[in-house]
């Protein structure tokens, strides 16, 4: 049985993509003469932040695995700093007052920011690339993910048993 673990590290998810896509284009021309798809080449994918998008991806895509190859290709391709953050003038300026507001009366409104950036543009796109599908391609799938601000892992198995394939805090 193969595994594939992908790290985070941002940048390095792209990274990730193109050794997949080479993974599936030397399989693809392995492949008997005629074959439309892949099987997936792994049996448990598992990744941690950046790497558990693509693992994401990649265990729910519903058109195999060159296709959720190409898929992440596409996103990785376009991929720019404005799809995870905001961070014009206006931006940073709304951002920064809300820490100071924060700082200074957050205990009066009970708001506490989570990010130092606008993170909305990420959420946005993941959103929109995610596919809709039951994670169910590989026969086990695990991503993990760390907020620095709680200092609180939380990992996503849907083959445990725990809490019903929703994320669990360690």
């Amino acid at each position: 049985m193969i595994a594939l673990l992908l790290t985070g590290g941002g940048a390095r998810a792209a990274y990730q993509v193109g050794v997949l896509a080479a993974i599936a284009h030397a399989l693809r021309r392995r492949s008997e003469p005629g074959a439309t798809e892949l099987a997936y080449p792994f049996k448990i994918l598992c990744g941690t932040s950046a790497g558990a998008l693509n693992v994401a991806t990649l265990a729910s895509h519903p058109d195999g695995f060159l296709h959720a190859v190409l898929h992440l290709e596409r996103i990785w391709s376009g991929f720019r700093a404005e799809l995870v953050f905001v961070a014009d003038s206006f931006g940073l300026a709304s951002s920064a007052g809300k820490w100071l507001g924060s700082l200074t009366l957050g205990w009066l409104s009970g708001h506490t920011p989570k990010a130092l950036l606008d993170t909305s543009p990420l959420r946005r796109l993941l959103s929109r690339s995610a596919c809709r599908q039951s994670l169910s391609a590989p026969q086990a799938t695990a991503a993990a993910s760390t907020s620095l601000f709680i200092a609180q892992t939380s990992c996503f198995n849907p083959g445990s048993g725990q809490s019903g394939g929703r994320s669990a805090a360690f």
